[in-house]
């Protein structure tokens, strides 16, 4: 190396020295900062300029379609919230409908139960009825059975059970005193008084106890049954009292208890006949006697025009003793 070269080396070194001396080297934060002083006067990279706004750009359309899922997912949200609200309305007219449908079979449920019950309680009673019947018919055809044997001690058995009607008929109108009376039963007849039965009862053709008493001659129970009550001038079917129904038999002792008790010796039957005319037809002479001394009036005519004389001078009949008990009578009167 020559002394120029040396010299050119040494000057240069000195200088460089000098100017690191005088502009010392900047640390790096402010380089940037000069850096970016520069890219804001205008200065700087080009090239890192577009990749920004691109970045830029990309997040405000991120953004938007952000925005706009968000608006979509909203709009969703509200339809599915109004969707959601429709379902809960129907659910609750659903229920209210089922409740209403409940209440309304509840209450036709409910209805037909009682009308079952009460369908039931009718039944059990009307069987209740028909066995009572049962027994109850069962113990009058007893007490009717019992009445016609004359049986006074199973009659007063039956009498005394409550249950037992001592006025039931059986299928003609008998009532068990026309049964004990008809056959001469006194005491059957007094037990049957005495329980209450009706002593004017008739059957179905109209015959009282009073009447079969008289039929059959039964002094005592017509007496028993005079002293119960028993009306002399009640008529059967054909119009007949008691004391015709005697005076057809020719029970004499019978007839004269009837006129003591007030029986009427002119009542006429549905044929027009007095208890007289039915005598005379007869020839009952006792009964005839008896009848005239209770005031009978011979000149009454029945519906065939006859009075109780012309019935007994009847060529057919012709009852002398009848004829000859007028005539005495027509004079001693």
């Amino acid at each position: 190396m020559n002394s120029s070269e040396q010299g050119g080396i040494a000057g240069g070194g000195l200088r460089g020295a000098w100017i690191q001396e005088e502009r010392p080297l900047l640390a790096p934060t402010q380089r940037q900062a000069q850096q970016r002083q520069r890219q804001g006067a205008g200065g700087g990279d080009a090239a890192g300029a577009p990749r920004r706004e691109d970045r830029a750009v990309h997040l405000m359309t991120t953004a938007i379609a952000a925005a706009a899922k968000a608006q979509q997912r909203g709009t969703e949200v509200a339809e599915l919230v109004a969707q959601v609200k429709a379902l809960l309305e129907s659910v609750a007219v659903a229920q209210q409908e089922a409740s209403a449908h409940e209440a309304a079979a509840a209450a036709a449920v409910t209805q037909q139960l009682a009308a079952a019950e009460a369908t039931r309680d009718a039944l059990a009673a009307r069987v209740r009825a028909l066995e009572t019947a049962l027994v109850q018919q069962q113990q009058e055809t007893a007490l009717l059975d019992a009445a016609k044997v004359g049986n006074l001690q199973e009659v007063e058995r039956l009498l005394s059970d409550p249950a037992t009607d001592p006025n039931a008929q059986d299928e003609i109108g008998n009532t068990a005193l026309h049964w004990a009376s008809y056959n001469g039963y006194t005491e059957v007849v007094e037990a049957l008084l005495r329980s209450g039965t009706d002593v004017a009862t008739k059957t179905k053709i109209g015959n009282t106890a009073l009447h079969y008493a008289c039929d059959n001659d039964q002094q005592e129970v017509v007496e028993a049954l005079l002293r119960a009550g028993a009306d002399v001038a009640a008529k059967d079917r054909s119009g007949q009292t008691a004391l015709h129904r005697a005076s057809v038999q020719g029970h004499t002792d019978v007839v004269e208890e009837l006129l003591r008790a007030g029986a009427k010796a002119t009542a006429k039957d549905n044929t027009g006949n007095t208890a007289l005319h039915w005598a005379c037809l007869f020839g009952y002479k006792g009964v005839v006697e008896a009848l005239l001394q209770a005031g009978a009036d011979v000149s009454l005519k029945n519906n065939g025009g006859m009075n109780p004389l012309g019935i007994a001078e009847q060529e057919w009949l012709r009852h002398s003793e009848m004829m000859a008990l007028f005539q005495q009578w027509a004079s001693s009167s």
